[in-house]
């Protein structure tokens, strides 16, 4: 999926500028540098949840949930591209920040922003995880960590607002459609 979805944002590139969807009161959201560590901590958790299936009916949901959000987004990427519409500033923040800015940039182009894939990965990631978190203490932090790589798509300039819910419904209409099996 991942070669998908590069092959598509450099198809969209070649045609780009392309217009912008934001509030005016988005120019106020602080760009913070830190949040990429939140934001680039995507692939971790996912193969973690991998781990997780105790039945393969679960990884299943899961799988399909996730090829469910991936070929809409793609979708809309190829159908409707938006551009990110703020330059980052640029970074100087130490190499472990600046490398993953680095790896941002390199494989992430600003032209696939409505739905939010990092958002509607994060609803179909808790749908999967949730039921694993016995304990209240760790089910608070990962719905903690969880927030804040969602909100990290805005402090880190990845993404408008708007993206967000959109991505957030992408993610509820796979958990919808594809209901667990295993309770």
């Amino acid at each position: 999926m991942a070669i998908i979805y590069l092959v598509i944002n450099n198809y969209v590139a070649h045609s780009a500028p392309y217009p912008s969807i934001y509030m005016a009161w988005e120019k106020n959201i602080p760009f913070i540098p830190e949040f990429i560590i939140f934001y680039q901590s995507m692939l971790l958790i996912l193969f973690v949840i991998f781990m997780l299936p105790r039945a393969r009916s679960e990884l299943y949901t899961f799988v399909y949930r996730l090829l469910f959000i991936y070929a809409i987004s793609y979708m809309f990427f190829l159908t409707f591209p938006l551009e990110f519409a703020f330059e980052k500033p640029e970074l100087h923040e130490g190499a472990f920040i600046d490398f993953l800015f680095l790896l941002l940039n390199e494989n992430d182009l600003p032209y696939n922003q409505c739905p939010s894939l990092h958002i509607s990965s994060f609803v179909v990631y808790w749908f999967a995880v949730r039921a694993y978190l016995t304990n209240i203490y760790l089910k608070t932090s990962v719905a903690l960590w969880f927030l804040l790589v969602m909100s990290s798509v805005l402090f880190v300039y990845q993404h408008h607002f708007l993206d967000i819910p959109a991505g957030v419904a992408v993610g509820l209409v796979a958990v919808w459609l594809f209901k667990d099996r295993v309770k």
